[in-house]
């Protein structure tokens, strides 16, 4: 999709995929479907002459430290006329544990929010199935007397505060090596006990650990975001139910059939 206001793209890529959008009749919003047990990443495309800070989240958190994400969440510098590629939840500067979809209240396998949530953790389960990026523009540099004043004000590559300051909900490590067993009868899991895995709507799981080396850098960004972009995701059937355009393609003619793959296109990064 191409963010509103900007030259920028944001993309969901599913298994390496570009994930096929969709539209809805009634709103202006992006749908993309997801596939329980699939892993997915984040694909920005910086199309500007200067680097941006680009703050990503996924069921209402930040894929940084697993807080509420927000305006103040820590985020990645993309270099002009680069691309950035996030594959999952941050561990530490080398390290990230994978985004994968997977049925909300799987018990024992549950998206990342809802095992924060039965841990006591500030977070709100009802956020699941959206994907975010918030978009910063840098302060144009200034200098006096030989000194460059934005370097007083050091941030980091990920993004407005030092990450090892800031206390991470839960350890990616913890998550990522085995997630412990949640009892049925909690009151996430309860909601969706009579329910068949085929319709429950989707969250975003804690995968396996992935190298994903990061560097820190200075970025002082601009106090008001330049834009944001969201794509809502479920699966087939519940995007049907909710009224997406999921099969209008098949109702018009196509000059290159060839090119589809499913409900994923091949990998164009535009």
């Amino acid at each position: 999709m191409l963010l509103s206001g900007t030259s920028h793209t944001f993309n969901v890529l599913v298994n390496g995929k570009t994930a096929r959008e969709y539209s809805h009749p009634q709103n202006t919003n992006t749908y993309i479907e997801g596939r329980s047990g699939s892993k997915f990443s984040l694909y920005f495309k910086n199309n500007s002459y200067q680097r941006v800070l680009v703050v990503p989240s996924v069921d209402g958190l930040s894929v940084m430290d697993g807080k509420p994400a927000s305006n103040d969440s820590d985020g990645y510098v993309v270099d002009a006329w680069s691309s950035l590629e996030v594959p999952g939840w941050r561990i530490n500067k080398s390290k990230v544990g994978t985004f994968k979809f997977c049925p909300q209240g799987d018990v024992g396998h549950s998206p990342y929010v809802e095992e924060l949530a039965r841990e006591g953790f500030n977070v709100n389960p009802v956020n699941q199935g959206v994907i975010g990026l918030m978009i910063f523009d840098e302060m144009p540099q200034a200098y006096a007397f030989g000194y460059n004043l934005n370097l007083l004000q050091e941030v980091p590559q990920f993004g407005q505060m030092n990450y090892y300051d800031k206390q991470v909900y839960r350890s990616g490590e913890m998550l990522s090596a085995s997630s412990a067993s949640v009892p049925v009868n909690n009151s996430i899991a309860g909601q969706f006990m009579n329910m068949p895995q085929g319709i429950r709507s989707l969250g975003a799981g804690f995968g396996e650990d992935k190298s994903f080396h990061t560097v820190s850098t200075y970025f002082n960004k601009k106090p008001y975001y330049t834009t944001i972009g969201v794509i809502y995701y479920d699966t087939l059937i519940n995007l049907r139910r909710k009224g997406v355009m999921v099969d209008a393609g098949s109702q018009t003619q196509n000059a290159f059939p060839g090119m589809n793959d499913g409900c994923y296109t091949p990998n164009k990064r535009a």
